[in-house]
Parts: structure tokens; C-alpha cells; sequence
């Protein structure tokens, strides 16, 4: 438009950090101003930086392939747990112990930035706790339009299971090029990119971030992977395999009243060595939860999986299947969060567990993963399906909640988290009262019979029909529409 004018000439970004913008959305016009190249400009970040900014590189690409790092579903949105206990682990290292302290008024030195606000929360969080808020914010890139920092560390997010992110998508690239843009030019002198690159060159190579981003990035600047930048043992927090053996048998050996154990694969020699650390005569005295994979998916394995479980069980262990599980964490209390880049439990040693401990953390990840909704059906027996009997799954979801109940039988049984397990073969609503059967609408409902509470409805669905207490709710006049509408047969309804 004739009223505005392009930017031509930035003074906020050092060469190195412009030249990323400049070659992918400025197609070159943008010239760098004298300002950003005098010594004089690293005045700031050299006050508090670990290293002078002469001996650092001002674009840093940390490849997370080899962390093995997990997203989680969460209020429509996602967040990876180790990624943004790694994105904190940067700040700590950046931050000099000598630093000059920072007023209210003074720019913050280090912007954390992420695309998804469950992340930002947790990052906040972190800072707040850390009490860094002075020096340190951490929030999506939106929130951060017309800000500045002297370093940036910017959190993807994206990794195993979800290949459907926004930046994954190729329809996307435009939105996601502008929002990239704006976390990038928030770094006056420093930019750390955390991402998993095998995974964005896997699922994402048509789209902005994995076919123009990297591909560009890594031409110039030399990818570094996470296990050389968090070396276990030797940062506060950080801790090798070997320590967290011995840590997580001293945790569950003490008055810790409940641990919880996310490890994709078992081995019994892990097993073993933390039980005889652990257990005292032969039992443990904390309440032990270990989510795990079904033994049927872990072929290779299969029998050291199912030896390993019989270890736990006979030494009191409740077990829970997640299907195709990548989660690597543990829950001590509701006091202390692990994460970790091997399965705490299996036979892999490779990389290091971060470890924090703090009570608002650890709360705010519980009711994110909704570990409560998790362990409840096991508190006193095992989980089983409500019309085969067979056992039930936890299996990763891709809407609201991070998981949804299913039946090891495919096609048998689903339900949601927020949907009560049924009561001698009937479902039941949080009130405690049984359904009947009516319409809301034209749509066909379950509705609760406590006649205090008129959203206590739930849309039919066509596993309900294989409850022969349910089918028998449904008048005979509205069987073949329900049929129908859910896609079932009506003859099958002896």
C-alpha cells in the first residue's frame, strides 16, 4: 500500500540471527545497520552470558532426535515435557553466577518461546519458580510481538506421536513463517532452535519448518545433539542412568507414599537392581505404578518384557498399559518430575534424566497428563473391559485429553477419561445415577435420572450397544433409527 514502507534496515538482530529472516521471508532486501556490528553491541549479554559472546555461537541448533523426547495432548493443544525441562536447563547453564543483578524495569535477557500455550504454561511456570522472571520470560511467540531480548531460545514442541501439528503442514507454512519470524527477530545477539530434526524431516519436509527452515539452518550452522549439550552428573538436576537407578531405588525404598514410573520397555535386569535396592522384605513400602507397553508390542523383547512385569507384580507393583507408549518419566509424591531420555526401567543407558523438584510443578503435570484418571481404575484391581473382560489400554489421544480407555480387543470398548466406568453393566454418571433412554434434540442421549441436573447427558455411542443392560434402555419403536444413526447393524441386537 502507497502509505506504508518496507523495512529495509534492521538495528535490534546480530548478522548471524538476521541472515535467517533475511534469506526466507525478506528475499534478501534486508541490510543489517552499523549498530548491530561494533563490539560495543555485546555489551549487555556479555554481563551475564556463561561464556563471552566471542567464544559462543549466536545460532544454535539443538537436534533432540537422540532424546527420544514425546508430545502430549493436552486441552487441544500439546506440550513435551523434556523439551521444556530441557529449554530450562539452557537457561540455567546460559546465566552466569556472577551476573549483575536485574530491576523490574530492565529488559528481559532471555526470551523462552514455544508454539503451544500448555508448553508456555509449564515454561512460566519453571521461571517463576526458579525465581528468573526478572531476568527470563517464556510464552507462545504471539505474546512476544514487540519484544526483545539478547537471546532467545526457541522450544518447537513437535516430536513422536503427532504428525498432524500445524507445523508439520504444509497448508500452514504461510501462518507458520510469520510466527516464526516473530520469535526469531525477538534475539538481539543469541538464538538456540531446540527441535527434533529427524522427526520434522520425516513428517514435515513439505512444510515451512522441515523443507526451508532447517534445511537452510543446517547448511550453515552445525546441528548439535542434546547429548553433548546436558552431559549427566555434571549440572545440578542432571543426573546419568547409573545415579537415577540408584536415586529412583532410594525414592521408593523411603517414606515416599506413591511413585509413578512411565517406561516403555522393561528389562528384568533393570528390574531386579532396583528392587533389591528398593524392596525390604521383599516388598516395597511405597505404592509403585509402572506405565508401560503391552508385552505383545514389544516383539523382540516379548519374553524379557512379560519376565520383567512378573518381577514387578510379585514385588507389589501395580501395572498399567499404555499403548505404544513413548512417555519417559516418573512421578515421586506429588512433590518431584523426572524426565528422561531412556526407559528408566529397560535395557537402554543412553543420555541423562532431568529432574525437578516442586510441588506446583509437579501438580500442574499431573492434571495436565491426568495422572489421577490414570491410576484410579487400578487403585484396587485391574483395569478390565466392561463387556469382554479382557484388559483395558490407555491409548494416546488426539483431541482434548492426553489418552481414552480402550479394550486390548480392537472394536470392542472405548470410553473417554471423563466417562465413568460402567456399574454392573450399566453406565453411570458422575452423580452416581443410572442413565435412561431419551433424545436431546433430535439426537439420541443417555440421560441421568437424578432430574437435578439436566446436562448430565451422554451422546450414545455404538459401544454402548454391546452392554446388553444398555440395549435393553432402548425402546423397541427407537431401535432402528439408533441403528441407523450409529452405523450398526439392527439385527444384532440379540
Amino acid at each position: 500500500p502507497q502509505h506504508f514502507v518496507a523495512l529495509r534496515e534492521q538495528h535490534r538482530m546480530h548478522p548471524q540471527v538476521s541472515a535467517i529472516v533475511n534469506e526466507l521471508i525478506y528475499n534478501g532486501l534486508l541490510r543489517d545497520g552499523s549498530s548491530v556490528t561494533i563490539a560495543e553491541a555485546d555489551a549487555s549479554i556479555d554481563s551475564w552470558h556463561h561464556v563471552p559472546m566471542g567464544h559462543s555461537d549466536r545460532v544454535m541448533i539443538v537436534d533432540t532426535a537422540t532424546a527420544n523426547a514425546w508430545n502430549t495432548t493436552s486441552d487441544k493443544s500439546r506440550f513435551n515435557l523434556l523439551s521444556a525441562m530441557m529449554s530450562m536447563e539452557l537457561v540455567r547453564q546460559w546465566l552466569s553466577t556472577n551476573r549483575t543483578p536485574l530491576s523490574g524495569h530492565d529488559a528481559k535477557r532471555i526470551l523462552v518461546i514455544c508454539p503451544y500455550r500448555p508448553q508456555a504454561k509449564l515454561l512460566d511456570l519453571m521461571v517463576r519458580e526458579d525465581g528468573i522472571e526478572l531476568e527470563v520470560a517464556a510464552n507462545t511467540a504471539h505474546s512476544f510481538q514487540g519484544s526483545e531480548a539478547d537471546a532467545v531460545i526457541l522450544d518447537l514442541v513437535v516430536d513422536e506421536p503427532h504428525y498432524s501439528a500445524n507445523l508439520l503442514t504444509p497448508a500452514a507454512s504461510a501462518d507458520i513463517a510469520r510466527l516464526l519470524n516473530v520469535a526469531i527477530t525477538r534475539a538481539k545477539r543469541k538464538i538456540c532452535i531446540l527441535a527434533d530434526l529427524s522427526w520434522f524431516r520425516a513428517k514435515g519436509r513439505g512444510a515451512f519448518v522441515g523443507g526451508s527452515l532447517f534445511p537452510m539452518l543446517c547448511q550453515k550452522h552445525q546441528p548439535v545433539d542434546v547429548l553433548t549439550v546436558f552431559p549427566g552428573n555434571e549440572f545440578p538436576g542432571v543426573i546419568d542412568h547409573d545415579h537415577a537407578i540408584r536415586i529412583l531405588a532410594e525414592c521408593i525404598a523411603s517414606t515416599s507414599k506413591q511413585v509413578v514410573i512411565f517406561s516403555p520397555s522393561l528389562d528384568p535386569t533393570s528390574v531386579s537392581q532396583v528392587l533389591r535396592l528398593a524392596a525390604k522384605n521383599g516388598r516395597l513400602a511405597s505404592t509403585v505404578f509402572v506405565v508401560t507397553r503391552p508385552a505383545f508390542e514389544v516383539r523382540i523383547t516379548f519374553k524379557d518384557h512379560e519376565a520383567a512385569e512378573a518381577l514387578l507384580r510379585s514385588a507389589g507393583v501395580r501395572i498399567i498399559h499404555k499403548a505404544k507408549m513413548l512417555d519417559k518419566m516418573v512421578l515421586i509424591d506429588q512433590a518431584e518430575v523426572w524426565a528422561s531420555t531412556f526407559s528408566l526401567l529397560g535395557t537402554s543407558q543412553r543420555g541423562f534424566a532431568l529432574r525437578r523438584q516442586s510441588r506446583k510443578f509437579s501438580a500442574e503435570l499431573r492434571d495436565f497428563c491426568c495422572i489421577e484418571k490414570l491410576l484410579e481404575p487400578y487403585l484396587t484391581s485391574d483395569h478390565r473391559c466392561p463387556v469382554c473382560d479382557k484388559e483395558m489400554l490407555a491409548a494416546e489421544s488426539k483431541n482434548e485429553k492426553p489418552y481414552y480407555w480402550r479394550c486390548t480387543e480392537d472394536g470392542c470398548y472405548t470410553r473417554d477419561l471423563d466417562m465413568p466406568q460402567p456399574v454392573d453393566g450399566l453406565l453411570t454418571f458422575k452423580c452416581g445415577s443410572e442413565p435412561e433412554f431419551g433424545y436431546w434434540g433430535d439426537t439420541a442421549y443417555w440421560l441421568c435420572t437424578c432430574g437435578q441436573k439436566p446436562t448430565h447427558r451422554t451422546k450414545l455411542h455404538r459401544n454402548h450397544l454391546k452392554l446388553p443392560k444398555m440395549r435393553a434402555l432402548i425402546p423397541q419403536r427407537s431401535w432402528n433409527k439408533v441403528c441407523r444413526d450409529l452405523g450398526v447393524d439392527p439385527d444384532a441386537r440379540e
